[in-house]
């Protein structure tokens, strides 16, 4: 499920679809269609299961896809040049990967994070080495709750890229939204765009039954006190863009 197939006029194949066993997709794409077509789930008799990949999966859209399908969502992390496929278990402790074709290590990034490295062990060719992939995360090597002792990779919290600039130079990693907005269960998605004279708009989608008017003050009390340099406004989240494109969570416009 891409971006480009979400149009307004997007009509189910139910002969198709009622065969369907897995979706796989983007998570952005996936809750589009279900907001512009509600009643999506009810084409699919056999669905045991939803896979999303390719961008950040936010709790809320999760569990907005989750209740939907009445099925479960395991997220996939990869990175083909990198020479990785990694996928969630059953108990969602983090993405086990094949360290057999791939090896990954982390280092220390300049905000703080771990950043991830990639070395493909498969490769017929000339291999990627200690790749930088972009990623933030952590590594795992102790058994998970479901029994196995694949290594995992935990806490990925974006791409080092998914930086907020300071006007005296410093930066603020954009996982620092993930702490705020994920200890809030009444929020369901947030977007950061920060524009070229170092402002913030800051988007939020709240969960059904929840107004953003009535969690403002709590949410810029929050913010305030981790973004004193810099000025912010929080406006309701637009629909998601549908366009064959992946959606940013961090977006910034300060060169």
């Amino acid at each position: 499920v891409k971006g480009d197939i979400i149009e307004k006029n997007f009509t189910p194949d139910a002969g198709k679809l009622k065969k369907a066993v897995l979706i796989y997709g983007y998570p952005s794409s996936i809750y589009s269609i279900l907001k512009m077509k509600p009643d999506f789930p009810r084409y699919f008799e056999q669905l045991k299961a939803i896979f999303t990949t390719s961008e950040q999966l936010q709790p809320g859209v999760r569990q907005a896809i989750e209740k939907a399908f009445n099925r479960p969502v395991f997220d996939i992390y990869g990175a083909n040049d990198g020479g990785i496929l990694g996928c969630e278990c059953k108990v969602h402790q983090g993405y086990h990967f094949n360290f057999n074709h791939c090896y990954v290590e982390t280092i220390a990034h300049t905000s703080g994070m771990n950043e991830l490295l990639l070395t493909n062990m498969k490769s017929l060719t000339q291999p990627f080495i200690r790749y930088k992939v972009g990623d933030v995360g952590s590594i795992i090597n102790t058994q998970c709750g479901c029994g196995s002792f694949w290594p995992r990779i935990t806490e990925l919290q974006g791409r080092t890229r998914d930086m907020i600039y300071l006007p005296d130079g410093s930066t603020i990693h954009g996982s620092l939204f993930n702490k705020i907005f994920y200890s809030l269960p009444e929020i369901e998605s947030y977007r950061i765009i920060q524009q070229a004279d170092y402002s913030i708009h800051i988007f939020i989608r709240m969960n059904e039954g929840y107004k953003l008017n009535d969690y403002s003050l709590k949410l810029k009390d929050k913010l305030a006190k981790q973004l004193n340099m810099l000025n912010f406004e929080i406006f309701p989240m637009p629909p998601f863009d549908s366009s064959n494109s992946k959606f940013k969570i961090i977006e910034s416009h300060v060169v």
